[in-house]
């Protein structure tokens, strides 16, 4: 059994895991380190310090979990890491994969001391469909413009160096760019708002079947206006296309262990026009 270097994963369980996304979300709002999730027991608005998550029986503020995982994470952390922690930080619309804790976990792997609120919202006029690139495995989402389709996600709050590290993941420049959502407003749970977080946008366009925009299964939307897929049953359609040669676990792999796999199934990916017999799943009529 071969194992990768990333998060200590075997290569099969990679494999696995790619065919998930965009990875289990939870039903609530929460705060994430890397040793447990604290959840956020009441309708949540925008993240404060003072926020109040669940710990057990009780409740304590973020400000709080900061004080307890943070000095945990090594003697490296110097005394205004939970100033810091606790301090201006950058709200970044989670859409598709960034939702999920276990996405979280991966891509801050290297950053023991992650503190980071996750509060569920919604944006109006937006929707997540799939890029015409595959990342690590598996072709990821991108927002795209929906007129009338409310877009739920979460909101995560991060530091200037989760913000560093969260760039990195999303190979900025080359795969997406960061900006706001300009003239939208998130709106939370206890009904608040803020106006024009930040997002990532696709720098590869939309993958299109049957020249339409396809909908990431396992995010949710209310009055979607395209059909639906998988990322398990879009894999098996663009297969034949950009990786003839190779099954599904095989294609996956490679795109897993290199670079240069991943450029060669883009380019592919977006010479390729692809069709379904019976058109991608309707949108809901109403």
């Amino acid at each position: 059994m071969s194992r990768s270097g990333r998060h200590d994963r075997t290569i099969e369980e990679l494999v696995e895991r790619a065919k998930t996304y965009p990875f289990p979300r939870r039903p609530g709002s929460f705060v994430f380190t890397h040793g447990r999730l604290y959840p956020v027991p009441h309708p949540a608005g925008p993240w404060t310090p003072e926020m109040e998550v669940a710990d057990g029986d009780r409740t304590i503020t973020f400000a709080e979990v900061c004080e307890r995982v943070i000095p945990a994470a090594g003697p490296d952390r110097n005394g205004n890491a939970v100033e810091n922690a606790c301090g201006e930080r950058t709200p970044v619309f989670g859409y598709s994969s960034n939702a999920s804790p276990d996405a979280l976990s991966h891509k801050f792997a290297m950053l023991p001391h992650a503190v980071i609120p996750s509060i569920r919202c919604r944006v109006v006029d937006w929707d997540v469909v799939y890029s015409c690139h595959v990342s690590r495995g598996y072709i990821p989402g991108a927002i795209h413009p929906s007129p009338g389709t409310k877009l739920h996600g979460t909101m995560t709050w991060l530091t200037d160096e989760e913000l560093e590290m969260m760039n990195a993941s999303e190979s900025l420049g080359t795969n997406y760019e960061f900006r706001p959502l300009k003239g939208t407003r998130a709106r939370f749970e206890n009904g608040k708002e803020l106006a024009s977080p930040w997002a990532y946008f696709t720098l590869h366009g939309e993958l299109r079947i049957n020249d339409l925009p396809v909908a990431v299964d396992g995010t949710i939307a209310d009055n979607r206006r395209y059909g639906v897929m998988s990322e398990t049953d879009l894999l098996e359609l663009v297969r034949p296309g950009i990786a003839a040669d190779q099954h599904l676990d095989q294609m996956i792999a490679s795109a897993i262990e290199s670079f240069e796999t991943r450029q060669a199934l883009t380019a592919k990916l977006k010479d390729c026009h692809f069709t379904t017999p019976g058109g991608t799943p309707d949108p809901p009529t109403s």
